[in-house]
């Protein structure tokens, strides 16, 4: 949570990826919670070949949802 508390609110735009084979999906999940709390998906592409998933985030402006 370091990290949320810490480094989100420093970001302005995000690339994040992770593979889709990860030992734990919970942890996964998890963190893309604590992101979206914070931030807006702006794109996000899968790789079939790659097993990974690539997103792009921008953060939210206040007052602003989804």
């Amino acid at each position: 949570f370091w990290y949320y508390n810490h480094v989100l609110p420093e970001v302005k735009v995000m690339l994040y990826a992770y593979s889709k084979v990860w030992p734990s999906e919970s942890i996964v999940q998890e963190k893309l919670r604590l992101i979206q709390r914070r931030m807006i998906l702006l794109a996000s592409v899968e790789s079939n070949q790659n097993n990974t998933v690539s997103m792009v985030w921008r953060q939210r402006q206040p007052g602003e949802h989804d």
